[in-house]
């Protein structure tokens, strides 16, 4: 049988040419998605102790959080988010799961339960913390969490981000409720060189009466420096209340240093206050009631810190002056307090 090596030569060109393309191809493909299928966990874990300093003098013991979250990509324009606290003061939450789609235009589309887009302070990661308690604005104007969507989208031609989006008025808890009234929000932020602006509103509808909330903040930063300032007014319908202000500013300063444990030393510097705040909640006769007296706040606080690439570990020391409007009389656990606290993150 005779062998014609002229053949054999040009199948074997036509074969390596056709897997070239296809391994050409599939690199293009590669290199324009480099989409990493590998879900990624990550979490932090908030030890601490509180002692009050005035009044009853008690103390505690907590784990304020606990938090693990897993996210990741099923497709290039496809994700998932979950996160759970396993010890939110001694209850287990889930805190957020929602899916994501986006787009090449910058438009993202997100739907499940999440964060409600409104204020700088409620809306930092906790490993982000730079004190042991938020501030005001943070813990009782803009901190929720709800069921529903959102859109959010990066203008391609500046530095502005913008998201709103609809939810469910009934408690992030409870799914199943039917309802005709819903929590509408909605933020902005636009970034210039080191500093940014950020303004919010959003609409509630907690119990019967709907509470209007606008937000604006502004945060500059350079070298060593951290500062934000923000404001909230929160503004209740029919004269059911009366309005309520809440502001925070605050600055962290950072020195690098070289310890066993610590590679950085952070001093903090806060003062916060609010006005008579309601919750929206009404009491048996239809009214609704104030929840937190008005009432202001100095706090200092010193960090040291072991910071990674991508874990690290924080111990502060904060301490919080209390000062009350009028004759309020302050509640359990709101007056004067020392707190030493331990946060590692991975």
């Amino acid at each position: 049988m005779t062998i014609d090596i002229r053949k054999i030569l040009f199948g074997a060109a036509v074969a390596a040419s056709s897997f070239l393309c296809d391994a050409a191809e599939a690199d293009s493909l590669k290199s324009k998605t480099q989409t990493n299928y590998m879900p990624q966990i990550h979490g932090v874990m908030r030890s601490r102790f509180e002692q009050l300093t005035t009044g009853s003098k008690e103390g505690r013991f907590m784990v304020a959080n606990a938090r693990v979250n897993l996210r990741g990509d099923v497709a290039p324009f496809a994700s998932y988010y979950f996160q759970v606290d396993f010890c939110n003061k001694g209850c287990v939450k889930i805190m957020d799961a929602y899916a994501t789609l986006r787009s090449e235009s910058g438009l993202k589309v997100m739907a499940g339960q999440m964060r409600i887009p409104f204020s700088v302070d409620a809306s930092k990661a906790v490993e982000d913390y730079l004190f042991t308690n938020h501030s005001f604005v943070g813990t009782y104007i803009g901190n929720f969490r709800g069921v529903g969507a959102k859109l959010g989208w990066n203008a391609r031609f500046a530095p502005w981000y913008v998201e709103g989006g609809m939810f469910n008025s009934a408690a992030m808890s409870n799914h199943d409720v039917w309802q005709k009234q819903y929590t509408f929000a909605i933020k902005s932020r636009y970034t210039v060189g080191n500093c940014f602006f950020e303004g919010a509103f959003e609409s509630r509808y907690p119990d019967g009466i709907r509470v209007n909330m606008w937000d604006a903040a502004f945060s500059w930063s350079a070298g060593r420096w951290y500062t934000e300032a923000e404001y909230a007014y929160k503004h209740y319908t029919n004269k059911a209340a009366k309005a309520c202000h809440a502001y925070n500013f605050m600055a962290d300063y950072r020195i690098p240093i070289t310890t066993e444990w610590f590679n950085q030393m952070s001093l903090q510097g806060r003062f916060d206050g609010a006005t008579d705040h309601c919750s929206g909640s009404r009491d048996n006769d239809g009214r609704i009631f104030v929840d937190h007296s008005g009432r202001k706040r100095a706090t200092g606080g010193i960090t040291f810190s072991h910071l990674g690439q991508k874990l690290g570990c924080d111990l502060r020391l904060n301490y919080e002056q209390y000062f009350y409007d009028g004759d309020h009389i302050p509640q359990s656990g709101e007056d004067n307090t020392i707190s030493v606290e331990l946060v590692v993150w991975f």
